[in-house]
């Protein structure tokens, strides 16, 4: 055998436990890939199962609101329509208080200018109070007179009454002239004159 075999075989021996290394070293990859995917996959399925679990309450939970929502929308809705009419009749109390408002500011307008007067009563009211002694004065002059009036009308009631007799008097004696000038006037019929 000559040098060259020996390298040869050298090489080849070389060579082959270097593919038995590799080899032996791509089945402990294999091995090892093998155990990672398991480990992937056990962990991955516990994700799932998990996820699974999780979902599943969440879809009950999601299905008890839904039937909580539906089951209680009449009584929602019931309320939500009272909740409007309140509001509707809150809005028209609003509206009331703002009408109100103005009517309180038109009259507190109204007041200042009243007040502005209350100076201007105050003197009349004292000018008054200074005139009463005058008023009284005359009221006394003009009960006076009253009862002077008073007087005179009874005399005038008498005077009236008299007066009343003499023409009942006179109407007698204008009827006795009357009957007096016929009886005096029976010989002038007699007479032929035109």
């Amino acid at each position: 055998m000559t040098d060259q075999d020996t390298s040869e075989e050298t090489n080849a021996q070389e060579m082959m436990t270097l593919v038995q290394k590799s080899m032996h070293d791509f089945h402990e990859s294999m091995r090892l890939r093998e155990e990672l995917s398991l480990r992937i996959g056990k962990r991955t399925t516990q994700i799932i199962r998990f996820s699974m679990l999780s979902m599943l309450l969440l879809g009950v939970a999601m299905f008890y609101l839904i039937y909580t929502l539906t089951s209680n929308m009449n009584a929602i809705t019931d309320r939500m329509i009272q909740m409007s009419t309140d509001m509707q009749a809150m809005n028209h109390q609003f509206k009331l208080v703002v009408e109100n408002m103005a009517y309180m500011r038109s009259s507190i307008d109204n007041m200042e200018g009243y007040i502005q007067t209350m100076p201007q009563m105050a003197s009349s009211v004292n000018r008054m109070g200074d005139n009463f002694p005058d008023l009284i004065s005359h009221m006394s002059n003009i009960t006076n007179h009253m009862g002077n009036m008073d007087t005179n009308m009874s005399m005038m009631s008498q005077d009236m009454a008299n007066m009343s007799q003499q023409f009942t008097h006179l109407n007698h004696s204008v009827g006795v002239m009357g009957y007096n000038v016929n009886h005096l006037a029976r010989p002038m019929k007699m007479m032929p004159f035109p």
